[in-house]
């Protein structure tokens, strides 16, 4: 299976084979497929002309039919070229817009330049204006063209100066296009607010599978920052096709953490590349969590400053053996610590196949675990470890790595400060690899008895194709052994040398052993890839037995068709009977529908009543309230005053009590003089009578006989006196002392 490392190689691949698929009469004698596509009437031509030169036409603007023999910049190889998607009018369009764009006249040798520019750059499906000085005007001009223009797949606009306005009216043109794959508008002075807005036009486009919005070094960057994330995140979110996205250097930095999620859903995203971008240990690690379901084959975070923090979450996501197969970790500031955890997660990955951690600060060197796992690594094909300060006991390490790895073809140590005790290491490596082809040892300190040891290395090495070796220090002897190399070895094919102190001799003689390596290289091919065909004959019995069953599941597979047939006569019957039940079901749906109208009604007019209802009784509630609180204040106020009236009731009685104590005991005593008073009363009256009887016997002693015999008649007068006497005493006892005369309740008071 072919590998395709850049994103936008391996869209222009695939989307070249999917159009193939549907026309395949345009396959070309070279072996390349070219998709065919409609010819528009004025396609442009150019013939080669003959010995003769060409002026210019009446209206004094070069005719782009024919090309003038005396321009030394065209030379065509065919005789007919013929550009489609673009005709003469566009062209002059779109020069006129360029011309106002850059404040510069229109001139006929300008123009007749323009053309054939065009003609060099608008193939294969390309629309390739990259660093033309185009602006906002040119970017109008350009939608316009392309808005029904179907012919044009990849628009490559990069470090030009449109602008927000020029690339949103580019975008909204090109909205309606759905043959367009890929889009560059990378170094193009747009603003986080404007690419905002193209972003969220891009994400309802239903073609656009590749989008570049990088920026590169030096002017006319493109910055997106938290505003220009969120455009990242409608277009993540919305569109379901979008595969690769560029966004290096375009100042995000925090704003990653809003794209999270869209990213975590997006099933389509295959090559993401957030480098130099501000991220940070933080961000890296909630990057990792979210990428951790995703389809991402190719990642790009360097220059980002994960250190350790993130090398630890990239480590983990990678234990997990997700699809990533290429992977750019440099400039992170990653020291041994950090690489240990990455280092270690590849013995459990099987899909990894480039990792670059180039110009990380692992002065240390690996340690041993790291050894051990790219030893038992299978998948690892591509390992860059330049500019890491490794110096000889990193590359010593290195060496033992590779002396034990199968797996590894490209490994890069430029830029560690090897000299020739790593050379060594690295040749004796050499001769147990048998896999490894590519080999970058340029900007070190090899001499010549490093080269020598390289050499030898190489000698006992067949699978070594190319070795870098520029920026050294070697020379003329080192060239000399170099050359008995490339002689000897006749699978190496390029070897550099250049900034070396070697000969030229030295140096014609390798190129002379190279290019015959070459031309081997190509005679021998044939047969190598001849035996490689033969290498998988298939076993006949094999093929047989597999035919066997093939007619077997044939056989099911008309059986099935039976029972599928049967089984469909069964269903047509379910079908029938289901329908005349969902009639049935229907027509009670209707009527219940009715019945739910009517009550729906009723219970419209029942909460309408209900909240009059509410209403009034809501009114009725609070005066009820009102009045109770008013009640209560007036049950305060009464048992206020109940209890004043009951202390002055309680005093009353206590003066009611002595009172009512002092009139009985006057009461007693006047009863028991009242008795005293009756006794004396009565003994004075029995004397009193005493005496008149004694005086009257005195008086009348004669008489006294006759008193005598009429005692009968005094008993009866002085019974009626005694009479009367008791009669008052019963009126005096039977009285109260309420009914006592005043007089006397006075006297006892005064007394």
């Amino acid at each position: 299976m072919k590998k395709y490392h850049k994103s936008k190689e391996s869209i222009e691949t695939l989307w070249t084979k999917l159009e193939s698929v549907f026309d395949i009469s345009t396959i070309k004698g070279y072996g390349k497929i070219v998709p065919q596509h409609k010819k528009n009437n004025e396609s442009l031509n150019i013939r080669r002309p003959t010995n003769r030169s060409v002026g210019r036409s009446a209206d004094d603007s070069p005719e782009p039919s024919i090309i003038r023999s005396t321009t030394p910049s065209l030379s065509f190889t065919r005789t007919a070229v013929t550009v489609e998607g673009l005709t003469q009018s566009q062209l002059k369009k779109l020069y006129h817009a360029k011309c106002e764009d850059l404040n510069i006249p229109v001139l006929p040798d300008q123009q007749f330049r323009f053309f054939s520019f065009c003609y060099k750059h608008f193939c294969k499906r390309k629309f390739e204006m990259q660093e033309s000085g185009l602006g906002e005007i040119s970017a109008k001009t350009i939608g316009e063209i392309l808005d029904g223009n179907h012919h044009f797949a990849y628009i490559i606009l990069g470090k030009n100066m449109l602008g927000d306005q020029g690339c949103l009216k580019l975008v909204m043109q090109l909205k309606k296009n759905l043959s367009i794959v890929h889009l560059d508008i990378s170094s193009n002075n747009i603003t986080p607010e404007g690419a905002e807005e193209i972003l969220k036009v891009l994400s309802s486009h239903l073609s656009l599978v590749s989008l570049d919005v990088s920026s590169n070094e030096g002017l006319h960057r493109n910055r997106l920052c938290t505003l220009g994330a969120s455009g990242l995140r409608y277009l993540f979110a919305k569109s379901l096709i979008i595969s690769c996205v560029n966004a290096a250097s375009t100042s995000i930095g925090e704003g990653l953490k809003i794209m999270l999620e869209p990213l975590r859903r997006c099933s389509s995203l295959t090559h993401l590349n957030l480098s130099d971008n501000s991220i940070g240990s933080e961000c890296t690690v909630n990057l990792m969590e979210s990428l951790e379901y995703s389809a991402i084959i190719d990642l790009n975070i360097s220059a980002n400053s994960v250190c350790k923090e993130g090398a630890e979450a990239v480590g983990l996501y990678l234990t997990k053996n997700p699809s990533l197969e290429k992977l750019n970790i440099s400039t992170n500031g990653i020291t041994t610590k950090g690489a240990k955890k990455i280092f270690n997660s590849l013995s459990n990955n099987s899909h990894l196949k480039i990792l670059s951690m180039s110009y990380n600060p692992l002065q240390n060197g690996p340690s041993d675990e790291i050894i051990f796992s790219l030893a038992t690594n299978t998948t690892l094909e591509e390992l860059d470890l330049s500019h890491c300060m490794l110096r000889n006991s990193g590359v010593l390490m290195v060496a033992e790595c590779l002396s034990k790895n199968r797996s590894i073809k490209n490994i890069k140590l430029s830029g560690n400060g090897i000299s020739d005790s790593g050379a060594e290491g690295l040749s004796i490596s050499f001769t147990r690899n048998q896999s490894l082809k590519t080999i970058d040892l340029s900007c070190n300190n090899i001499k010549d008895p490093g080269a020598k040891f390289l050499s030898k290395g190489l000698r006992g090495n067949s699978s070594i194709e190319e070795i870098n070796l520029k920026e050294n220090s070697i020379k003329d002897e080192g060239g000399n052994y170099l050359a008995d190399a490339t002689r000897i070895n006749t699978n190496i094919i390029k070897l550099l040398l250049d900034l070396n102190q070697i000969n030229s001799k030295c140096i014609s003689a390798i190129k002379q052993n190279i290019t015959a390596n070459i031309e081997k290289y190509q005679r021998t091919l044939p047969q190598k890839l001849k035996k490689q065909f033969e290498a998988t004959n298939y076993d006949e019995n094999a093929i047989m037995k597999i035919s066997q069953k093939i007619n077997i599941k044939k056989k099911e597979k008309e059986d099935i068709k039976i029972r599928i047939e049967k089984n469909y006569e069964k269903l047509e019957e379910i079908k029938i009977s289901e329908a005349e039940k969902l009639f049935a079901i229907k027509e009670t749906l209707d009527k219940l529908k009715n019945k739910n109208l009517d009550i729906s009604k009723s219970l419209e007019s029942i909460q309408t009543l209900m909240i009059k209802c509410k209403t009034q009784w809501e009114k009725e509630i609070k005066e009820l309230e009102e009045k109770n609180a008013a009640i209560d204040e007036e049950i305060k106020h009464l048992e206020k005053k109940k209890l004043q009236l009951k202390e002055k009731i309680f005093c009353n009685k206590g003066q009611t009590q002595s009172f009512k104590n002092q009139l009985t005991e006057e009461f007693l005593t006047e009863e028991a003089l009242k008795k005293s008073a009756e006794n004396i009363l009565a003994v004075l009256r029995k004397k009193v009578t005493e005496s008149k009887e004694t005086i009257k016997k005195i008086k009348n002693p004669g008489n006294y006989k006759n008193e005598e015999f009429k005692s009968t008649g005094k008993e009866k007068s002085f019974l009626a006196s005694e009479k009367l006497a008791n009669t008052k005493k019963q009126t005096y006892s039977g009285t109260s002392i309420s009914e006592f005369p005043t007089v006397k309740r006075l006297k006892t008071k005064n007394k």
